[in-house]
């Protein structure tokens, strides 16, 4: 959302402050962040890196094409929006795993498997499931 919010231009943004753990060392602080899943130190490819390998800067982190995937999958009733954190990163490496055609390259065609996939038996336990409801 920060890269989206960067790239769009915008100057400020309204974020609300969960907790303060100024008084962690970095360590302690990132087990909490995971502990609590408030963030997802997983790349592009799925791949999961130690989150002080985190980009320092927004303008470092890459775009995963099978988000956008999921994103649409769900704005097209594949599945719903709940509050679980990160609820569309686990569809897309959910999506990743699954799918055969490339999003970067065919994206309508990789959504349409998408959501054959999202209403599948495989897709069950993911957070929003509708399995083949409407």
């Amino acid at each position: 959302m920060a890269l989206a919010a960067w790239e769009a231009g915008l100057k400020k943004l309204y974020v609300e402050a969960k907790a303060d753990f100024s008084s962690l060392t970095k360590r302690a602080f990132w087990n909490k962040m995971e502990e609590l899943q408030w963030v997802y130190p997983y790349d592009r490819n799925g791949k999961r890196h130690d989150p002080k390998d985190l980009p320092a800067d927004v303008r470092a982190l890459q775009d995963d094409p099978y988000r956008s995937v999921a994103w649409q999958v769900r704005e097209r009733g594949g599945y719903l929006k709940t509050a679980e954190p990160f609820e569309e990163f686990l569809w897309a490496s959910f999506f990743r795993r699954h799918m055969t055609v490339e999003p970067v390259h065919h994206f309508q065609k990789a959504v349409e498997e998408a959501l054959t996939l999202a209403k599948s038996p495989l897709a069950a336990g993911l957070p929003g499931y509708l399995g083949s409801k409407k």
